[in-house]
């Protein structure tokens, strides 16, 4: 069976401990290293899984199923990335990572950034650049096995950070094949508990208002 090197990004606490780290082993997470940077509490896992989606969802599942305050809001390798960041993953030299994106070497039509940071520095989706790469039969794209995954899961982590914002965003868009209903208005008040759930091909808004019902969003 293959093993899956991943790093869960936690929040809900501020420091480690010994009982932290001890409940987190009880829970499943034996195959993780606990530490703290910057202020964050990050785990690095390599679990053995039949793929990497279901090694690193059942990492979540252990985190937030061990009786801690601990929720996962974020999983790397990052799927956002800067320019030297590629050609460290790439293992190909700054200046050729450039060319690429200037269009002076290679195809052309690399992808645009995904945002800028400042005036000179830009940052890209690793699975845009991932569908490229691939495309035009480059080699070394073994970094980009999980890269589509790894995006959808972030972006579904952060809407579950916001729930009450997300209420009022995802009826007014459309996300490809799924549906989205519009729902009752002043579901989403200001104050109120929300969670997201999905189901049926619908994403549902929960509000502590609606005596733990739900209405479609």
């Amino acid at each position: 069976m293959p093993s899956f090197k991943f790093t869960m990004l936690l929040k809900g606490v501020s420091e480690l401990s010994e009982d932290l780290a001890a409940k987190l082993f009880a829970a499943g997470l034996d195959d993780g290293l606990l530490f703290q940077r910057n202020g964050a509490i990050y785990v690095d896992v390599e679990r053995e899984a039949e793929s990497a989606a279901d090694a690193i969802l059942s990492a979540i599942a252990d985190v937030e199923g061990s009786g801690t305050e601990l929720r996962v809001s974020r999983v790397g390798p990052d799927d956002i990335v800067t320019a030297s960041e590629l050609s460290r993953r790439l293992n190909r030299t700054r200046e050729n990572i450039r060319q690429l994106i200037n269009g002076d070497r290679g195809p052309g039509g690399f992808p645009p950034p995904l945002s800028l940071l400042g005036k000179n520095s830009a940052i890209w989706l690793l699975s845009d650049v991932a569908e490229w790469w691939v495309k035009h039969g480059f080699g070394g794209a073994e970094c980009f096995d999980s890269a589509k995954f790894i995006a959808a899961l972030n972006g579904v982590l952060t809407v579950r950070q916001f729930p009450a914002e997300s209420c009022q965003i995802l009826p007014r868009l459309r996300l490809g094949d799924v549906s989205v209903d519009q729902g009752s208005s002043g579901v989403c008040a200001e104050g109120a508990e929300h969670s997201l759930l999905r189901t049926s091909g619908h994403f549902w808004c929960r509000s502590a208002e609606l005596g733990g019902g739900g209405v479609p969003v």
